[in-house]
């Protein structure tokens, strides 16, 4: 029984997975359709600015620009603008129109009022809140009215046309809330050329989920940018610099700053030792959006020495701030000068060292440019900017870079030795379980062994029984058939030979009929 149950559970089973299959494949064949669909639908016509893509601002009154209400301006997750009141505004800065702009679409939703006939309304504006907005969206609700509705929540989001006339170019979109409960919205959409709302819809779609793929890699990146801009400021409190480095792999590698060219007979590229390689004449590194905590009066570039087989020439980086323009603000060289500091003879990088160079730069944000100078520049690694007054030499520039590669060595050692210990731990946790597997193995085949040892006893207790049994039954048919036997007489003896010759005629007359 339970091995036909086993075998009808493994049918079911097989049938249910067959089923899942099928399932699993009809599920990536609408996918599939899905994406396709979706890599299909033209966006060309439409430029969207959406709410949930973390690209904008929330005005909580934008006629005091004042940050906070009653009922705060905030993301609602199936909205777009939550507790929207009368002024609430949502900004966006820069965004490009490449041509004329004839018709705007704003999804917004249901008046947020227990008030039924009150209605919900959004002002459009370019660049500023002055005059006429450039378009009044509105969704009633009142009894009879398109879109009414008779609950007090949000419960749905509509798109709402208006005609415009916008030239191409360059503006801040502001949009307004102008009722005392105004409901929210979520998007914006411009259109070249005019749609109805059955092609806008897929096209707002697609958009809106492109920002949020795009709202998400920025996340990313600003959550990394934080994270540096953390460990730069304790860096700084620690050792008296900050820096940036080629290694951490947070810059820009530019083959020709002059022109911006990314490629030339060397292209610049990154060298496992030395941070750039095959650098030439005004190749350069840049690293953009880097915060200066505190003024600096000091910087260290971390260079090598001059790539070429003439050994009287000279390594060259210049260090600019925002634009390559004017003069830097820093220079430092190392030649390959016979007789001169750190020189060498060899015609490759063997080494890096730092050269210091004054500067006065004022706390703030900053894109840090390095660029090579001579046709053959070397190779650059890192930028140290300096704010302990202390540090005005190469020798105590070292001692402070000694003392932070000693601590950042013990520390990957700890770490490491954590790793390790962790490891072990778990190695001896896992022989432990299987030790522990192994004994309880062992002794349920011993508990095992010592049934089957019992059920053998039992057997053979059995069969002595039985066979006491079988002995004294054949005794007792023993007796009794000497018993009977005894007791025959000779009218048996002649009915038994009577039926034997009764039989041999019975045979003998068969033969003989056959025979004829």
């Amino acid at each position: 029984m339970k091995k036909l149950t086993s075998l009808a559970l493994c049918a079911i089973l097989a049938s249910s997975m067959t089923a899942m299959s099928a399932f699993a494949q009809e599920a990536a064949a609408e996918e599939t359709k899905e994406e396709e669909a979706a890599v299909e639908v033209d966006t060309s016509n439409v430029v969207q600015v959406n709410v949930m893509d973390g690209l904008c601002t929330l005005i909580d009154n934008a006629a005091t620009n004042h940050q906070a209400s009653d009922y705060a301006l905030c993301f609602a997750e199936a909205y777009g603008t939550g507790r929207t009141t009368e002024d609430d505004a949502v900004t966006w800065e820069d965004v490009t129109f490449e041509k004329d702009v004839k018709q705007v679409a704003i999804k917004c939703g249901y008046n947020l009022s227990n008030k039924p006939d009150t209605a919900t309304e959004f002002w459009l504006y370019l660049d500023k809140i002055e005059g006429e907005p450039l378009a009044k969206v509105t969704v009633t609700n009142k009894v009879g009215e398109e879109n009414y509705t008779a609950s007090s929540q949000i419960v749905d989001q509509i798109l709402r046309f208006a005609d415009v006339n916008v030239k191409a170019g360059t503006y801040d979109v502001i949009v307004v809330g102008k009722t005392e409960n105004s409901g929210s919205f979520s998007q914006v959409n411009f259109m070249y050329e005019p749609m109805d709302e059955a092609a806008l819809v897929p096209v707002a779609d697609a958009l809106k989920a492109a920002d949020a793929a795009k709202a998400a890699e920025i996340a990313a990146k600003k959550a990394a940018a934080a994270k540096i801009a953390k460990a730069r400021v304790e860096q700084n409190e620690k050792y008296g610099y900050f820096d940036v480095n080629v290694l951490e792999g947070e810059c820009t590698l530019i083959d020709n700053a002059a022109t911006n060219h990314q490629a030339s007979d060397y292209a610049l590229c990154f060298a496992a030792a030395y941070g750039t390689g095959r650098t030439t004449e005004d190749d350069a590194v840049l690293w953009e959006d880097v915060v200066f905590d505190t003024d600096v009066k000091k910087l260290a570039v971390k260079c090598g020495y001059n790539l070429t087989d003439k050994p009287d020439t000279a390594t060259e980086f210049w260090v600019y701030l925002d634009k390559i323009e004017g003069d830097p603000i820093a220079k430092v060289s190392v030649t390959n000068k016979v007789g001169e500091e750190n020189y060498t003879a060899s015609s490759q990088i063997v080494d890096q060292i730092y050269r210091l160079a004054d500067v006065d730069i004022k706390a703030g944000t900053y894109d840090v440019i390095v660029v090579g100078k001579t046709e053959f520049s070397g190779s650059v690694s890192q930028v140290k900017f300096i704010t302990d007054a202390e540090i005005v030499d190469d020798a105590t520039l070292a001692a402070a870079v000694k003392v932070e590669a000693d601590e950042i060595a013990a520390k990957k050692a700890e770490e490491k030795a954590k790793e390790e210990a962790k490891k072990a731990e778990e190695k001896a946790k896992e022989e432990a379980k299987k030790a522990e597997e192994e004994a309880k193995k062992a002794e349920e085949e011993a508990k095992a062994n010592e049934a089957n040892n019992a059920d053998d006893n039992k057997d053979d207790n059995t069969n002595d029984d039985n066979d006491k049994n079988d002995n004294e039954e054949n005794n007792n048919a023993n007796n009794n058939a000497n018993k009977t036997s005894g007791g025959f007489d000779d009218w048996w003896i002649i009915a038994i030979v009577v039926v034997v010759v009764v039989v041999i005629a019975a045979v003998v007359v068969a033969g003989k009929k056959k025979k004829q």
